[in-house]
């Protein structure tokens, strides 16, 4: 299966994603978010998996019709009600994070969609945090301000993913009102290998810290990687070091 969907056009891709969804044949996967300090799941990360072919690809591509709008809105409610669940099931307080794209973030309509599905999911919105790209936020500031106030105002909380990758993560900062950013893997990689990598990780730390924002680190594969984020003081970390990405029957599984 793989090898032919590698092999047909992208025509053919959207097709067969758009036949998906309707037969919900679209997977939420899950990876866990790790507390550094004391090594507990304190939350997931929210992912979509469709037949071996590349999350990213398929967002491009969906992107590029209006399928992201079908598909956003069938991982967020899933992943809503999964939570829900575990969190009544097995008394936790588990975070959602949901990645929001581009032309999601920027349709007119967003924040009505997210209320209709909270309200429709019964979800929290205390529980949950929306990741949006660095270029997704700069494209145009002051509408991503006022955009991320009303996502606060409901309780949401805001995370800036891939952090450190973008020409203006230090410029605007200050300006975006978010709670988290999520330091980007690329410098997850070297932190132990490269003695400016581990400077260039720590004081991005100490400077969310001063602004009040959490951290967590993406991409962590080593346990050296984990231990020096943890001497770095870093909040928290998600990778293959805890576990790839879940099915939502094995991750249940995880955070019995």
């Amino acid at each position: 299966m793989e090898y032919y969907l590698k092999n047909i056009d992208n025509g053919s891709i959207l097709e067969n994603l758009k036949n998906s969804i309707v037969k919900e044949e679209l997977k939420v996967y899950y990876q866990p978010r790790i507390n550094i300090l004391n090594e507990s799941i304190i939350g997931m990360e929210a992912l979509l998996r469709w037949n071996n072919i590349s999350p990213s690809k398929v967002i491009a591509l969906a992107e590029q019709s209006n399928l992201i709008y079908e598909i956003s809105d069938y991982v967020t409610k899933i992943a809503c009600e999964e939570t829900s669940l575990w969190n009544l099931k097995k008394g936790k307080n588990l975070i959602l994070s949901v990645n929001i794209s581009a032309k999601q973030f920027e349709n007119r309509n967003f924040i009505f969609w997210l209320t209709d599905i909270l309200y429709e999911t019964g979800f929290n919105p205390e529980q949950l945090e929306i990741e949006i790209t660095e270029n997704i936020a700069v494209r145009n500031i002051e509408r991503t301000v006022e955009i991320l106030r009303e996502l606060k105002a409901l309780g949401i909380k805001i995370a800036l993913d891939d952090f450190g990758t973008g020409y203006s993560s230090f410029k605007y900062l200050n300006k975006l009102p978010i709670d988290i950013i999520k330091i980007d893997k690329s410098f997850v990689d070297g932190i132990t290998l490269d003695k400016k990598q581990e400077i260039i990780v720590s004081k991005i730390i100490e400077m969310a810290h001063c602004l009040n924002l959490k951290v967590i680190a993406e991409g962590v594969e080593l346990f050296e990687q984990f231990q020096m984020l943890k001497k770095l003081n870093c909040d928290e970390a998600q990778g293959f070091y805890f576990s790839k990405p879940l099915r939502s029957s094995e991750f249940e599984k995880l955070i019995i």
